[in-house]
């Protein structure tokens, strides 16, 4: 158990320095909220139907998002009026959310830790979102994860998650680490782990949660002469915690 222990910090250890490095040189600057956070909020927690006015489709007030990066989402969140979090490992991205909401006139809180050891108080967040995260670590810590999500969600409160499936192209490429993950080779991303997971993968990793929406999407790229380029694809996930 202490050899797992020590394993998992010097993951972490290396988790943050990598990112602390990526977002030093401003390579993942995400300003607006991905495309997937705003439509699952306007499917399932609260959509726009007017200047000022929403339609409310269930109740929520504090809304937290794992793996914030520079506060895209959470700028979204606390625009909506809701109460923000967010929580990155790094602390170059976090230098970078506080100050970002900070110029907007915007209030958000946020802290510097890993997902899968959250500092908040069981039954905390309406609603917790994770876009692109548990498929950059290995699955003890994405499982751990999901555990303090089921912690820290009200019972019935949303979680909505994103991960890379077993269909992209980049699948099988790199070193093999364990089953379906293997060290990037290339991009700003490189030499950190990709976690591809499939169907039944996801089903295990959502033990304990219902689940109430799941898509596939693949976008597939081709270059300037029409040569294939390779094919993302991911899967998008929102689930209720239960008793």
């Amino acid at each position: 158990m202490k050899e797992e222990n020590e394993e998992t910090s010097k993951e972490i250890d290396t988790h943050q320095k990598n990112w602390d490095e990526v977002y030093a040189k401003q390579n993942m600057t995400l300003w607006e909220p991905q495309q997937s956070i705003v439509q699952f909020t306007a499917r399932f927690v609260k959509k726009r139907i007017g200047y000022d006015k929403y339609e409310v489709k269930r109740n929520a007030n504090k809304i937290l998002d794992l793996g914030c990066g520079n506060g895209g989402a959470v700028h979204f969140f606390a625009k909506q009026g809701f109460e923000a979090h967010g929580i990155d490992i790094s602390k170059a991205a976090i230098f970078v959310a506080e100050d970002y909401l900070k110029k907007e006139s915007l209030t958000a809180k946020f802290e510097i830790c890993s997902c899968d050891n959250l500092p908040f108080e069981n039954n905390t967040f309406d609603v917790i979102t994770c876009f692109g995260v548990l498929d950059h670590v290995d699955m003890n810590l994405a499982i751990g994860t999901i555990k303090e999500v089921k912690r820290t969600l009200t019972n019935g409160g949303l979680f909505f998650i994103t991960l890379c499936s077993t269909r992209a192209t980049p699948f099988g490429r790199g070193e093999k680490t364990e089953r379906h993950t293997y060290v990037l080779e290339e991009g700003h991303e490189k030499g950190e782990i990709q976690h591809y997971f499939d169907l039944e993968e996801i089903r295990e990793l959502l033990d304990g949660f219902k689940i109430i929406d799941l898509r596939h999407s693949t976008e597939e790229a081709y270059g300037q002469n029409n040569e294939p380029l390779g094919k993302s694809a991911r899967w998008f996930v929102t689930a209720e915690a239960t008793e």
